[in-house]
């Protein structure tokens, strides 16, 4: 029997298959589980807070409340946006959308941006999809009409199980309503961080992206304490990595909180901190050091942050595949850290930095397997290199040994030629040649035996090539080529063909009777 936490990962693993959610006859069918059960513990997550339950017709549908890290933060986009999935099924709208359209808001699951005016043509949708198939995570990308009027903008990001998923944001109206919304510092934040999306995730090092999202936090809230700490979890260890203090704080603290932190020292976190980071809830802390072991803080760093007007913090992990990555945290001395208005900021601002390490674990698998594939193709290279110049020296031996043994048979009269397992002639010494009027030009190009020997000779060529046993001779009488009352009778050889491995041409050896030198070949090794 199945405990509750097993079935409740049973039925979140289904309905991360299926984003736009599932009924219960339709969970239980997939999971095993009978539908009460389902229900019951459905029901029980969505009060949770980790379903969504909606009607459509008589069934009512269940899905994954935040299906990716960017779901926290739609509703701080001031422009109408949408969530839509690979089938572009819509997942989510965010409220500017609901409130700039209140009469065109699609019926969330199961409508399509086929539902959505400004996303109803065929030509955009194509464009969508070719855009969902060709790009990175966090590529973004603006689409307009024939006209040049702006459609949409779409970025592309991952949603749950690895599912490509678009983000789009259409046109907003420039006006007062707008321009008032703007100046909510969280949504002027989602904003800024939504226009240097695609140059933060262009940066080498994920901590010089953190770098990045930490100062436009800081510009959006000037007045409160900021700070990241970057996490090695297998060593339980800690280094802070950005601290930014309020504007109102005395700037030679401020100076020397900078200049303490600019070589950070790693500190110990206990394994219960660290569990505790990871169970993603806001954890509220007295102090920035109440994170480390005490031992393990540096003294001056310890004497410094203990010294200074930090208040009490609401602090946050940011998880990475079950890893914990870094703790984020914020305060102010004039507002309570655990009020209901720091948790949600703090729970969107950890969205940034989520989707952020989420893209850098992409890059990061990319760039091990170019550089997995760019050593392999080294290494073949390398190979390639190796026997090229080995074939190259092999044919280079092979060419003078030909010459030599060519000049050795000329001075013995004797023919010697070289062809190709397919025929063609590779080499012919000067007897041949002289024999038969052969230009040494003509050999250039490897003309085929039949093309420039005699037909009686090509035949007889041909047939020791057929037969290709060693030391198998024939005889034939030629006419000597000019010379038409000059007849001579010739033994032809096979010496050597590509089956005996000790040669990958066919050597021919042409003698004329008498013959010497072919009897001795058949009596001994062929050459």
């Amino acid at each position: 029997m199945k405990t509750t936490d097993q079935q409740n990962e049973i039925i979140l693993s289904a309905l991360q298959e299926e984003l736009v959610g599932l009924s219960i006859t339709d969970i239980s069918r997939r999971t095993g589980i009978n539908r009460n059960k389902v229900s019951q513990l459905a029901e029980t997550m969505q009060k949770q807070g980790i379903l969504t339950g909606s009607q459509k017709y008589k069934s009512k549908l269940f899905a994954l409340k935040n299906p990716s890290a960017i779901h926290t933060l739609l509703d701080d986009i001031p422009k109408p946006s949408l969530i839509i999935e690979e089938q572009f099924r819509i997942i989510q709208i965010n409220r500017e959308y609901s409130t700039r359209y209140p009469k065109n808001i699609p019926l969330i699951p199961g409508a399509t941006i086929s539902d959505i005016p400004h996303l109803s043509s065929v030509q955009i949708r194509d464009q969508l999809r070719q855009f969902l198939q060709e790009s990175r995570d966090g590529q973004k990308n603006t689409f307009l009409d024939d006209s040049g009027i702006q459609i949409c903008t779409a970025v592309r990001l991952n949603l749950l199980g690895d599912k490509p998923g678009l983000i789009i944001i259409l046109p907003g109206l420039e006006n007062k309503r707008e321009t008032h919304t703007k100046s909510d510092p969280l949504i002027t934040c989602a904003d800024r961080f939504l226009q240097i999306f695609d140059r933060i995730t262009e940066n080498p090092h994920l901590e010089e992206a953190y770098t990045q999202i930490s100062r436009i936090i800081h510009t959006s809230f000037p007045d409160e304490f900021f700070f990241v700490i970057l996490v090695d979890e297998p060593s339980r260890t800690g280094t802070i990595h950005t601290l930014h203090l309020p504007q109102d704080i005395p700037n030679p603290i401020i100076e020397q909180v900078h200049r303490i932190i600019s070589d950070p020292d790693s500190m110990a976190i206990s394994d219960v901190k660290l569990l505790r980071y990871k169970g993603g809830e806001i954890i509220l802390i007295d102090h920035i050091t109440d994170i480390f072991h005490q031992e393990s803080i540096p003294g001056p760093m310890n004497t410094l942050l203990g010294t200074s007007p930090f208040p009490p913090l609401s602090t946050m992990g940011i998880i990475l595949d079950d890893i914990l990555m870094a703790v984020i945290g914020m305060g102010n001395s004039l507002n309570h850290a655990g009020s209901t208005e720091y948790s949600q900021t703090l729970g969107r601002i950890s969205g940034f930095f989520s989707i952020t390490g989420h893209l850098f674990r992409k890059t990061e698998e990319i760039n091990e397997n170019k550089k997995r594939y760019q050593a392999e193709y080294r290494n073949i290279y390398s190979l390639l290199t190796k026997k090229t110049s080995e074939n190259t020296i092999h044919s280079a031996e092979s060419n003078l040994f030909k010459q030599i043994l060519g000049t050795i048979l000329d001075n013995l009269d004797i023919m010697l030629l070289v062809t190709s397992q397919n025929g063609e002639i590779l080499y012919g010494n000067q007897t041949i040649l002289n024999h038969f009027m052969i230009q040494k030009e003509d050999l250039i190009t490897s003309p085929n035996i039949d093309d420039i020997l005699p037909s009686d000779l090509t035949s007889l060529l041909i047939q020791l090539i057929h037969e290709r046993e060693e030391g198998e001779y024939t005889q034939t009488t030629t006419t000597h080529a000019g010379m038409e009352s000059s007849r001579e009778e010739w033994r032809w050889y096979l010496s050597a063909h590509p089956e005996n491995a000790i040669s990958e041409r066919y050597i021919f050896i042409g003698e004329k009777t008498p013959v010497s030198l072919i009897p001795y070949l058949i009596c001994n090794e062929p050459l």
